[in-house]
């Protein structure tokens, strides 16, 4: 097994843009999309030197702090138990 930490807030997948060129469509990811998403493969590729046999199962486990608006002004649990 093989655990990798990716550090920082995690970013939801934006839409891509669309553009046009010519007679063809040229879609671009957004900026803080696409620069997650090169930190979190130059990360993996740290850990991960020889390509990964099938199969493969990948539990991806997301923390967000908390905000006041979640509980209402109020604080939040962590804060309570400190």
């Amino acid at each position: 097994m093989i655990d990798i930490v990716i550090p920082g807030r995690p970013v939801a997948q934006a839409r891509p843009r669309f553009y046009r060129c010519g007679n063809s469509l040229r879609a671009v990811d957004p900026k803080a999309s696409k620069e997650w998403k090169k930190k979190a493969a130059d990360i993996f590729r740290e850990h991960v030197k020889a390509p990964l046999e099938p199969p493969i199962m990948v539990t991806i486990t997301a923390a967000f702090p908390y905000s006041q608006k979640d509980y209402g002004g109020q604080k939040a649990p962590s804060e309570i138990m400190m």
